[in-house]
């Protein structure tokens, strides 16, 4: 596993697998991961809301509650 700081984030680098990844102002994911990015079935966290939803390489698909 190799930990990297980027932009304030922590990128755990540890192909297909599942990690929690957070930031300063408090946002998180957990869930899966792919190449290093959020890919699948995840959690999101912004401080105030916890929501799950679907993710493409990065990109948030849609919600799923």
């Amino acid at each position: 596993m190799e930990e990297n700081m980027k932009d304030n984030t922590l990128m755990i680098k540890n192909m297909d697998k599942e990690y929690q990844n957070g930031v300063a102002d408090g946002r998180k994911y957990s869930g899966q991961w792919e190449l290093g990015k959020q890919h699948g079935i995840g959690e999101y966290f912004n401080g105030q809301i916890n929501k799950k939803g679907q993710w493409n390489y990065g990109k948030r698909l849609k919600w799923l509650d």
